[in-house]
């Protein structure tokens, strides 16, 4: 389902089913503020999923022609209707105004405001990169999403227990397992009863 994900995130244009949602589920939309109400259980799934992907996700502005100001997470802060909902209303831009209305010449060309929420917006915005398209990547080297990169992110490193070697090799009979690794937890039910006597 991250794939599919990573599929809408990138406008694959090889996929019929990403243009029908991009068309009639998005609509004007990002997935980061997709409307889920009377929709299938599938879409609701992966618009709560996407919410997984975002630490993975690398936006490159570029000349901001595709991205949405508002809606989209190319800011630090993430979506900034999210994190700043007055942001539209104070600026005068509105919630489906395009990058590149406070991009000029590759350089960021917001309203002059005194309002605190926006010069928060000002003082964290990122470079830009005139003359490239917009471009949305996975945190890898490649740039590219795989499945094996985005498990690694929503499984974070651990490192192992002492007793790790006792259900390795020694007790082959999985209940004995089973039991040892009840017993090391201390949630066998007889072990309660023991120790209460």
């Amino acid at each position: 389902m991250l794939k599919q994900i990573w599929r809408i995130l990138q406008e694959d244009k090889n996929s019929i089913w990403v243009a029908w949602v991009l068309l009639h589920r998005l609509q004007n939309q990002t997935l980061w503020t997709a409307k889920v109400s009377n929709s299938t259980w599938c879409w609701k799934k992966l618009v709560k999923l996407s919410s997984l992907i975002k630490p993975g996700l690398v936006y490159r502005v570029g000349d901001g022609n595709k991205f949405k100001l508002w809606l989209d997470l190319w800011h630090v802060w993430g979506s900034l209707i999210t994190s700043f909902p007055r942001g539209p209303s104070i600026t005068g831009l509105p919630s489906d105004t395009l990058l590149q209305e406070v991009l000029q010449q590759g350089q960021w060309a917001w309203p002059s405001e005194t309002d605190f929420d926006i010069n928060e917006i000002i003082s964290s915005l990122p470079t830009t990169n005139p003359g490239e398209s917009y471009s949305i990547l996975w945190n890898t080297n490649s740039g590219q999403f795989s499945t094996a990169a985005a498990m690694a992110l929503l499984q974070p490193s651990t490192s192992y227990v002492q007793w790790h070697g006792l259900l390795e090799e020694k007790f082959k009979i999985p209940r004995h397992n089973f039991i040892l690794w009840l017993a090391i937890k201390e949630r066998l039910s007889t072990m309660d009863w023991t120790t209460r006597r």
